[in-house]
């Protein structure tokens, strides 16, 4: 299986005179040109004076999204051990990580990376990003990145609560292992505070091998907490309900069944070990 890393992009509109423009819902890269793709209103034309503008409240999603891309990294190399991405895709509602692993993740693992996110973003550690040479940037200790990818020269570093010059300076330093040091391109947080909250809510197998996770942030992560803490309670009704004898093995597994069809599927997961 072949993947990558997708961030994707932004929307925006391209103001022309008279009320004109050009309303940008998709945006490629096509033989070095970028393309942006709309509905156009009024008249246009080449040599028109335009300005352009961008939807910020979807793009600052999309920054949320892709520093929790870096940190979920850092932190399932924590807990996970020799877990290497695969392929991610960023985008303003949630993110999708794709990595190496044989096993289902733990209820403690699932855990263990919302912490270690959540940590960072208590720090408010500040995001550096800065071009380095390829060669050197190579060197640097816990550095992540996806090295079948073609990558420039120089290439841009994105370490959190870590100086850039400070790990180029000394690569071979152990600073870099102690953070998320990636190579990317892309847009980012100025500080990891400003993501407020972070969740994964599912954690699967794509094939033999690797794993997916889908994670939210934000607003989207705190009504996630929200709907896990409200199965969690249901979960534990139910289990001082088994408990008790109130219910037949067939009713049991009707109750588990309505659990896992309407709440989240990190939660479900909890479940259904405990009730093992």
């Amino acid at each position: 299986m072949q993947s990558k890393e997708v961030k994707i992009y932004d929307t925006g509109f391209i103001s022309g005179a008279n009320d004109s423009g050009i309303l940008i819902n998709n945006i490629q890269v096509k033989a070095g040109y970028i393309l942006h793709k709309g509905i156009v209103e009024g008249n246009i034309a080449v040599g028109d004076t335009v300005q352009i503008s961008f939807d910020e409240d979807r793009r600052r999603k999309i920054m949320n999204n892709h520093t929790a891309t870096h940190l979920l990294n850092f932190a399932l190399r924590k807990h996970c051990g020799d877990a290497d991405q695969k392929g991610s895709l960023v985008t303003d509602e949630r993110l999708r990580f794709d990595f190496s692993y044989k096993s289902p993740l733990t209820t403690e693992q699932l855990e263990g990376v919302d912490e270690v996110v959540e940590e960072f973003i208590k720090k408010n550690d500040i995001v550096y990003a800065k071009n380095a040479s390829l060669g050197i940037a190579r060197e640097i200790q816990g550095l992540r990145a996806m090295f079948d990818e073609t990558y420039p020269d120089p290439v841009r570093v994105v370490s959190v609560g870590i100086p850039v010059d400070k790990l180029v300076q000394d690569p071979t330093a152990p600073a870099g292992s102690l953070t998320s040091v990636e190579f990317c391109g892309g847009t980012h947080l100025l500080r990891a505070g400003h993501m407020s909250n972070f969740t994964v809510i599912s954690e699967k197998p794509i094939s033999k091998g690797v794993r997916r996770i889908f994670a939210v942030t934000g607003s989207e992560a705190d009504a996630a907490k929200i709907r896990g803490s409200t199965l969690q309670v249901e979960a534990d009704q139910l289990m001082s309900q088994v408990k008790d004898g109130k219910y037949e093995y067939n009713d049991i597994i009707g109750k588990i069944n309505t659990l896992i069809q309407n709440k989240t599927t990190r939660l479900q997961f909890q479940l259904g070990e405990k009730i093992r």
